[in-house]
């Protein structure tokens, strides 16, 4: 993760590393998928969707730059 920092070339790279709830994660996408079809993405290693990491709470949360690649390489369908 990057630290806050006022320059302007650090801010790209700060919006690159923010984190994302899964259903954030699932209004990016349209038509928008289910949590179910979040749960089948995950577990299928072919589809290569960015793994979630767990924080305190037990949410699980993605990288928006990882998810940004994935979306750009295509969607897998359902």
């Amino acid at each position: 993760m990057t630290l806050i920092d006022t320059k302007e070339d650090d801010m790209t790279e700060l919006n690159d590393d923010r984190m994302l709830s899964a259903r954030a994660v699932l209004e990016r996408f349209n038509p928008q998928p289910t949590l179910r079809t979040l749960d089948r993405w995950l577990a299928d290693p072919r589809i290569g969707f960015p793994r979630p990491v767990r924080m305190g709470n037990g949410r699980r949360y993605f990288v928006e730059r990882e998810i940004s690649d994935f979306s750009a390489r295509g969607c897998p369908a359902d």
